[in-house]
């Protein structure tokens, strides 16, 4: 027999294909529990699964991370939010020097019922982390045959095929309630309350709730006209009027005051307005009233919509000082918004032209920002077009024109701070590192005295929980530290060039591009006789120079330079 030229007996390439052991790179891992409905958060689903769980993480000699508790369906892969935070979790730390290489389900239907989801937990197999199932006594890694495989796609299936049986069973009974005008959802509106069971199911007032909802269609309907209350007013009336009762928030609170179903004729499903049977449902307004107070929320709507057209209100507060019965100023500042208002003005030759002035908003007490005398000892109008606001945000941006001197030595200086704040988080996480291998060393030597009965059972669990804790804390901590800040600093650089050109590119931009710019770099901005207060942004509250150039030509030079 020859002799080989290359001897691969023990090389990557053999490994790689013909080795069948896996060996996963450390013990840590993450035990996943999921409920699906309160009736098993009540029962023992989540103590079982955390029992079953647990013997199995000491059985396999594994190191529990975090347990995550998945309260939510498996069926509908979009909305698994919990599940997606534990998928990134782990992902996210195979950036670490602690990855979490192990995922423990107590059993494979509780870790997913859909497509999306198997592929999800595919992809971590794929780096290298097992999938654990501890009461199926199953493991699937990326090493596993065949057989394991085909064994995981058929559960899957018939996890799928589950959910997709009990949806039709479900449905068939919802189609026969709508069809016998009955709502199919859970739970009613606020303002009403379930009644009966399956087939006999049907609706009652609820005491002072549905009192509550009536009230708030009737002062709509009725008093709208004079008070115009906005949506957090009228809460706030009726809140005042049945105090103690626990109420929608405002949000939820404006969604039904559109949803016809209090007027017991119809109700919505998945968007679709189906009709009610009225001896099971009952009515709360009437639908003529319901109806006139739609028009009076869709009026009020179209109003909201055209203040648009005005670019800059709703971004200033007045700064200007309340004035006595005597017009004399007091101390106290007026701090109402400014707003604006359009004006048309038609000429001679038959040209219409439009004018938008801006002002001081409070017409309950006077301001001197109203006041003419005064405006006119500053040498100012009480009014704004909207030129005169635009050089005002102008002004803004002028404190972004530098040099190139001086732009040279803010990118020097903003290197320096990155490389050095940087070599500081690399101690940081050398120590953090050090220290979880002790931690590991700890557990795993604790663990080995426990079972030669050299400390007991009860101290084993206080240091084992000590000790995992701080674990926890040093990935959480690790993962802070762990970061691209490189990329994110050549990005600061190049803000730094972009907003030296940052006054011109305001000139030529249309409004709305003016006031983003505006609300981008500012906030809290204020007027006062003509004079624009602001506090800056950050970061731009660092590249403002304000016209202070020495303030950056002062700072050390560097010579260290970005990466390339």
């Amino acid at each position: 027999m020859s002799s080989k030229i290359n001897d691969l007996s023990n090389s990557a390439l053999r490994k790689r294909f013909f080795e069948v052991d896996f060996v996963p790179d450390n013990n840590l891992a993450i035990g996943s529990i999921r409920v699906s409905s309160k009736k098993q958060e009540r029962g023992q689903s989540i103590l079982e699964q955390k029992e079953i769980n647990e013997k199995y993480g000491c059985r396999e000699k594994l190191a529990y991370v975090k347990t995550w508790q998945v309260a939510e369906s498996a069926a509908n892969h979009e909305l698994r939010k919990h599940f997606h935070e534990m998928i990134q979790f782990i992902k996210a730390s195979q950036k670490t020097s602690t990855p979490v290489k192990h995922l423990v389900f107590s059993h494979q239907s509780r870790s997913n019922r859909n497509k999306q989801s198997a592929r999800e937990l595919e992809e971590l197999v794929e780096m290298g982390v097992t999938l654990h199932f501890a009461r199926d006594g199953r493991k699937l890694t990326c090493k596993s045959d065949v057989a394991e495989l085909i064994m995981w796609h058929i559960e899957n299936i018939k996890n799928q095929s589950m959910i997709d049986e009990l949806t039709k069973n479900s449905m068939g009974g919802t189609i026969k309630c709508i069809e016998r005008g009955c709502y199919p959802g859970s739970k009613p509106p606020f303002g009403y309350k379930s009644a009966g069971r399956k087939d006999r199911r049907h609706f009652l007032l609820d005491g002072d709730s549905a009192k509550y909802m009536s009230t708030a269609f009737e002062i709509i309907d009725t008093t709208y006209a004079t008070e115009r209350l906005s949506d957090q007013a009228l809460k706030n009336k009726l809140d005042g009027m049945f105090p103690g009762l626990k109420t929608p928030h405002r949000k939820r609170f404006c969604e039904l005051l559109r949803d016809p179903f209090y007027t017991g004729e119809e109700f919505i499903y998945f968007k679709t307005i189906y009709k009610a049977d009225t001896s099971i449902q009952p009515t709360v307004v009437l639908r003529d009233r319901w109806l006139r107070v739609q028009m009076i929320l869709n009026g009020r709507r179209r109003a909201r919509k055209e203040s648009v057209e005005v670019p800059y209100v709703g971004m200033l507060t007045c700064r200007g000082t309340i004035l006595d019965e005597s017009g004399v100023k007091t101390k106290e500042v007026c701090d109402c918004a400014v707003t604006g208002e359009q004006k048309t003005k038609t000429y001679k030759n038959g040209n219409i032209q439009i004018f938008t002035y801006y002002r001081c908003s409070n017409q309950s007490r006077q301001c001197s920002q109203r006041e003419k005398i005064h405006m006119k000892t500053v040498g100012r109008k009480m009014n704004y077009n909207d030129y005169e606001i635009e050089l005002m945000f102008q002004e803004i941006f002028k404190a972004f024109t530098f040099d190139e001197v001086t732009v040279q030595r803010m990118k020097s200086y903003l290197w320096a701070e990155h490389f050095t704040a940087k070599k500081t988080h690399n101690q940081r996480r050398t120590e953090l590192e050090h220290r979880m291998r002790e931690l590991d060393s700890f557990i795993q030597q604790a663990y080995q005295d426990k079972l030669k009965g050299l400390i007991t059972e009860s101290y084993w669990r206080e240091q084992d929980s000590q000790w995992k804790l701080e674990q926890g804390n040093i990935t959480a901590e690790l993962d802070n530290l762990f970061d691209s800040q490189d990329e994110y600093m050549q990005r600061g650089v190049q803000l730094i060039e972009l907003m030296q050109h940052s006054e011109t590119i305001f000139k030529n931009a249309t409004p709305e591009k003016k006031r983003k710019m505006v609300e981008l770099v500012s906030s809290n901005l204020s007027l006062k006789d003509g004079k624009l207060s602001y506090d800056w942004r950050k970061p731009f509250d660092m590249l403002a120079v304000k016209g202070d150039l020495e303030e950056w030509r002062a700072r050390q030079d560097s010579n260290l330079r970005p990466p390339h």
